[in-house]
């Protein structure tokens, strides 16, 4: 008999227990970077994930690109570069023939008025900056390479192209791909002004660089532009002429590195 009170004391304690006890509502994704170990009931829109970033390192040669530095390019030109702007695009990471990039998207529209949606994961990347956050990313793994596109390749507008005055054609929905201001010293003081425009000047890449990204911590892509690669074998004198502007594409392969 008091082998069966004292069960019944205890069953009746454990029934207390469980019957007070309140779940505890926390983010319970464990790729977010606020995981909560403690957490037993999901909440609701809560859990946050790390920032994908991209880090352009602007260079001539073996060292840092200044806007006060006199160059000496092709035929011993010597080049000022004044500022540089150019967008970065379609930034993924890879996995063999897969592909993954960040969770935000973009609602763009054709110059025929048609709504679509893209990936998000566009950088307008400017020579006096060095950092840029393309989203938010929550696929920790292992991965073989970086693919993007230097440039828009397109013909749409965006709520983000007010962002980028100056590098949007409303009348053609064209994007100034790439923009550089320089003054060739020993020739003239004045600033010349190299644009690229429309989709035909674009470039895709797909650079090898095996890496893995930790669980629920910001990471950033290490990117070098090369500007000396970018103007080899370029006669400044010359931009405006098609011959010396496919040049410069085709430079571009060597101009973006991991």
């Amino acid at each position: 008999m008091r082998n069966c009170t004292i069960l019944s004391l205890l069953l009746s304690l454990i029934f207390l227990a469980t019957s007070c006890y309140e779940k505890q509502e926390g983010c319970i994704d464990f790729r977010a970077n606020n995981y909560d170990f403690g957490a037993d009931k999901t909440c609701e829109d809560c859990c946050t994930f790390p920032d994908m970033k991209i880090k352009v390192n602007h260079n001539w040669g073996d060292t840092i690109l200044f806007h006060d530095s006199i160059y000496t390019g092709f035929m011993n030109q010597q080049i000022r570069i004044v500022d540089a702007q150019f967008f970065i695009s379609e930034v993924y990471l890879t996995q063999g023939d897969d592909r993954v990039t960040v969770l935000e998207t973009l609602d763009i529209e054709d110059i025929n008025g048609n709504i679509s949606e893209i990936p998000d994961n566009i950088a307008f990347v400017q020579s006096s900056r060095f950092t840029y956050d393309i989203g938010t990313f929550n696929q920790p793994d292992i991965y073989d390479g970086i693919a993007f596109r230097l440039g828009i390749n397109g013909n749409f507008n965006s709520s983000e192209t007010e962002d980028y005055p100056g590098f949007f054609d409303e009348t053609n929905y064209e994007y100034t791909n790439f923009r550089m201001r320089y003054v060739l010293e020993n020739i003239s003081t004045d600033t010349i002004t190299f644009e690229l425009n429309g989709p035909e000047t674009t470039v895709s890449f797909e650079l090898d660089a095996n890496f893995e990204l930790p669980v629920g911590l910001d990471f950033t892509i290490p990117l070098n532009a090369a500007y000396g690669r970018l103007l080899n074998n370029v006669d400044m004198t010359k931009l405006s002429s098609g011959a010396e502007q496919s040049k410069i594409i085709s430079n571009f392969n060597d101009f973006l590195s991991f």
